[in-house]
């Protein structure tokens, strides 16, 4: 009897074994999805599992990738084409017509998955998604050992937010291999942004082949060495003392084109101009206003005097890049940067002199009484270049984008062309937005009516945050949500960010109260922690010190008085009135009814917490 039941014995050892065996459903998607009710039970890939497209050929070759991903990194050969069949697990493509162009739906059961869509756009989301929920080894560039290959039952609908959704890589500075820039638009793709913002040409190397100007890679492209740390964190300045350059060819610019439109993603480039123009000025001296000086590409951070001289050959030189870069990019948007340009050359120069007489820019006679600056005629001279640019482009059936320096500009000139329609300008920051429409010297001066609108009432927001959470199973108390309205003043930017943080952390069927908080901005304030050091330590010592005093006292008032120097222990009343001064002009802080705070919030927050 014994030896009988000896083989018994193990068998059920082995069948227990089997039933412990549970794999946990996670759902970490990024970003997260409008809707997302998790389901119990999982779908297995096998080799049994059917592919069903009822859609377009463009999402057959999408589906067809999805094959291609599981027979190469968990050995899975799913079959092609077929029909639904009841009972049997299938993986379906099907095409629905009416859903926004990059919208998705994506159902998961025991029995079958399912990504519903209007567009190719859409399918591919939705196939990040479903990426997503498998397990991390579907990445890898190799056969995966012993991953289980399922996918937790859920049901998914989502649409992005923002229809631009990028991210920009900068090569000028650091050059990059076509292999890196291939990894860097897979991580875009995967997180489901549609633009890759590639920062081509800066002081410190002109990066993309033009073929009407071979200097600018010939020269442009490569630099002696490069400064070690940051600006003036060694004076003299260090070099590592190793060449740095490269650029891309024409045929790897499409390369990258391509490979970016198969993963739904366009590529804008950025030609800089008028500044930044140290790599191209080097291969070509007569672009800048002392044609007669010798120059070398940049291998220093920072900004510099030497930019781009308006003059007839400049303007050609311009229009050519344009011509070969609009033949490479077929995106709508051509970035010009038009950044951190520097006007001390056009201010010694005689041909931008004279330009600037012929052209009539005057130099603002009073001080703008919201800011306190007079704007030079030299400020109105980039406007010039600028849209010189733009009417180029415009010409050619491109449009273009810029830093902030340029974008009022560009947005008046749209925005007078546009009947019959109105437009409501919104901010938070009131002498910021004062400095846009009351200021002679920009370009909506005294062109709109100007509203105050205060912060949303508690009372609105209370119902409004607890429908959220209860629509997704969540509960929240009010006392949370009057807890956070008061900590930022219902300030709706960031009492919405914390919001929205305390709702990750809130279980399903949970409830979110006051205790979480500390969690949820322990966490903001961590991923904000680098930037804002970073900040911080660029600031000089007696500007920090007011700053850190501010910061303690939240909304400070007389500042300049004996009292509250000698409580901070400040310098003087006059040198704490520059350093006010200084940090009004970095928007540092904000001033409204004769006390001053730190602009940035939770900047504030920091300070406190840190000094």
């Amino acid at each position: 009897m014994k030896k009988k039941s000896l083989p018994v014995f193990f068998v059920g050892l082995l069948m227990c074994g089997c039933q412990m065996k549970e794999v946990i459903n996670e759902y970490n998607v990024v970003p997260l999805p409008v809707t997302m009710n998790e389901q119990p039970g999982r779908f297995y890939l096998n080799s049994d599992v059917p592919v069903v497209v009822n859609a377009s050929q463009e999402v057959k070759n999408i589906a067809s990738s999805l094959s291609t991903t599981v027979l190469d990194v968990a050995g899975i050969k799913l079959k092609p084409g077929g029909e639904l069949h009841e009972n049997v697990p299938t993986i379906v493509f099907d095409s629905i017509p009416g859903m926004e162009k990059e919208a998705y739906k994506l159902s998961v059961t025991p029995q079958q998955i399912k990504i519903t869509a209007s567009t190719p756009n859409g399918f591919y989301y939705g196939l990040q998604t479903l990426y997503q929920l498998l397990p991390v080894a579907i990445y890898s560039k190799e056969r995966a050992r012993n991953a289980e290959w399922s996918v937790p039952c859920v049901e998914i609908e989502d649409t992005p937010a923002f229809r631009y959704r990028g991210a920009m890589l900068d090569v000028c500075r650091h050059f990059a291999s076509i292999d890196y820039i291939k990894k860097f638009i897979d991580v875009l793709a995967v997180h489901k942004m549609n633009t890759f913002h590639w920062h081509l040409t800066d002081d410190q190397g002109w990066r993309i082949e033009i073929k009407k100007y071979p200097k600018l890679t010939e020269i442009g492209s490569q630099r002696s060495e490069t400064m070690v740390d940051y600006f003036y964190t060694h004076y003299p300045f260090k070099y590592d003392g190793k060449p740095h350059g490269g650029y891309y060819t024409q045929e790897e610019i499409k390369e990258v084109v391509a490979y970016a439109q198969s993963k739904y993603i366009t590529v804008i480039p950025e030609i800089e101009l008028p500044g930044h123009a140290l790599a191209a000025i080097a291969s070509y001296p007569e672009l800048s206003c002392t044609p007669d000086s010798t120059y070398e590409v940049c291998k220093l951070w920072g900004v510099f005097d030497q930019v781009f001289c308006p003059t007839d050959t400049f303007f050609q030189f311009m229009e050519g890049v344009m011509d070969e870069v609009v033949e490479l990019f077929p995106s709508s948007y051509i970035h010009i940067g038009g950044d951190e340009c520097p006007k001390y050359a056009w201010e010694h120069c005689s041909h931008c002199q004279k330009l600037i007489r012929d052209l009539g820019l005057k130099d603002d006679v009073t001080p703008n009484p919201v800011d306190g600056r007079k704007h030079t005629k030299e400020e109105k001279l980039q406007s010039y270049i600028v849209n010189r640019a733009e009417k180029y482009l415009n010409s050619k059936g491109r449009n273009i984008i810029g830093w902030d320096e340029i974008l009022e500009a560009i947005l008046r000139t749209k925005v007078q062309h546009c009947s019959n329609s109105n437009f409501v300008f919104a901010g938070s920051q009131r002498h910021i937005m004062m400095n846009i429409f009351n200021s002679p010297s920009r370009p909506f001066y005294q062109s709109v009516s100007m509203m105050h609108l205060g912060a949303i009432p508690l009372e609105v927001y209370k119902p409004f945050v607890k429908g959220l959470f209860e629509e997704n199973g969540k509960k929240v108390t009010d006392q949370l949500v009057e807890n956070v309205y008061t900590l930022f003043d219902g300030h709706t930017w960031y009492v919405q960010l914390m919001l929205n943080e305390l709702f990750i952390l809130t279980d399903k069927k949970g409830i979110c109260d006051v205790p979480m908080i500390n969690l949820a901005l322990n966490n903001i304030i961590a991923t904000q922690d680098f930037t804002f050091q970073e900040i911080f330590s660029r600031l000089p010592e007696k500007q920090k010190e007011i700053m850190i005093a501010i910061a303690k006292e939240q909304k400070a008032k007389g500042v300049t008085s004996a009292a509250f120097i000698k409580k901070y222990r400040l310098t003087s009343a006059s040198s704490v009135q520059s350093g006010l001064k200084g940090l009004l002009e970095k928007d540092m802080l904000t001033q409204e009814s004769g006390g001053y705070q730190v602009y940035d919030r939770l900047f504030n927050i920091w300070l406190r917490r840190n000094y």
